[in-house]
């Protein structure tokens, strides 16, 4: 069986929704706690939908092997 997290989250908001219903600026707290129930949430998710964890590395790369970086821009002359 597989869980899909956007049914899980639906799940916890509805009790809280009925009960705050005024909107306040978000605090650093409450950052940090979304982090841990985020963390908390991905992990159960990995572990009950029998997934590995895949981390991805986020690095500039501006020399990308693909590409001609010593090429020369040629304009074309044409006359009109």
């Amino acid at each position: 069986m597989i869980i899909n997290p956007l049914n899980v989250v639906r799940l916890l908001l509805a009790p809280i929704s009925s009960v705050y219903l005024t909107e306040t600026p978000v605090t650093e707290v409450e950052r940090e706690l979304k982090e841990h129930i985020q963390k908390l949430l991905f992990d159960s998710i990995f572990h009950y939908n029998g997934l590995e964890k895949i981390t991805e590395e986020i690095y500039l790369d501006y020399q990308e092997s693909y590409k001609l970086h010593n090429s020369e821009i040629i304009e074309d002359d044409e006359e009109t």
